[in-house]
């Protein structure tokens, strides 16, 4: 079980977060302390809030305004964060990195817990394009 957990590490690493990237330093994996220091962690349990959040309304923007930078850009980490295709595609590994406060790394600034919630809920709520 521990090769499974160590190759999710290394895939949210290099596909989601392009920490190693973002950081200038290899992330190891398996444990939330790597978060940002201050970072709840989300409720691993979430069920979908009602109404369900909305990947153009509510999504994308935020992605846009906080990880759509220097990381997650177009031209810029290892996996841009700019199309649905692109986010839902790995919306099992966004939802434990951003869980574990993994995601954005520390030097990358930080999301609030509500923005931290709102994409644990849209994930729950089956990561829909609307």
């Amino acid at each position: 079980m521990g090769s499974v957990t160590n190759a999710r590490a290394v895939l949210g690493c290099a596909l989601v977060g392009a920490a190693c990237a973002c950081t200038g330093g290899a992330r190891s994996g398996g444990s939330a302390s790597l978060g940002l220091a201050g970072c709840l962690a989300a409720d691993a349990s979430a069920q979908c809030a009602q109404p369900a959040p909305s990947y153009a309304h509510d999504i994308a923007p935020l992605l846009d305004r906080d990880c759509n930078g220097a990381c997650h850009g177009a031209d810029g980490g290892a996996w841009p964060l700019t199309e649905y295709e692109y986010v839902s595609d790995w919306a099992s590994v966004i939802e434990e990195e951003v869980q574990q406060c993994a995601m954005p790394p520390a030097d990358a600034g930080a999301l609030s817990s509500a923005d931290r919630a709102l994409l644990v809920d849209w994930i729950a709520c089956g990561a829909s394009n609307d």
